[in-house]
């Protein structure tokens, strides 16, 4: 599981990986999955990562929606400055694609931690 994570955070990596969750039914790619989720914190973070994790939440399961979107809410207020970035993009698509609730929950969380708010404004 790890090492998929380190193709996710390659230059040339994670473009396969983006068309592996494009194109290969989400059931078949289970260990795949697994160890993206599994890293699923450092990959968000990654400059190249963070697209596969967007994948991951467009072409993924419900379940692994489901999982990214907590995983998200656990990050959300914790950093801080640019090295967020990629993270955000990543919360972007969960807010897009992720289960009614999930949203919700994602919503809430990013509109009561103080800081985030005024940290997303000053990444635009």
């Amino acid at each position: 599981p790890g090492a998929i994570s380190q193709v996710a955070r390659h230059k040339y990596g994670c473009r396969i990986v983006q068309r592996l969750l494009e194109a290969i039914p989400s059931e078949r790619l289970r260990k795949l999955t697994q160890g993206l989720l599994t890293h699923a914190r450092d990959c968000s973070l990654d400059m190249y990562g963070n697209y596969v994790m967007q994948h991951l939440v467009e072409h993924g399961t419900p379940q692994q929606r489901a999982r990214m979107a907590a995983i998200l809410r656990g990050c959300i207020g914790k950093l801080e400055g640019v090295e967020s970035r990629p993270l955000w993009a990543v919360i972007s698509k969960a807010l897009t694609f992720c289960g009614t609730d999930d949203k919700v929950e994602l919503a809430h969380r990013i509109r009561c931690d103080k800081g985030t708010l005024k940290e997303l404004h000053s990444l635009r």
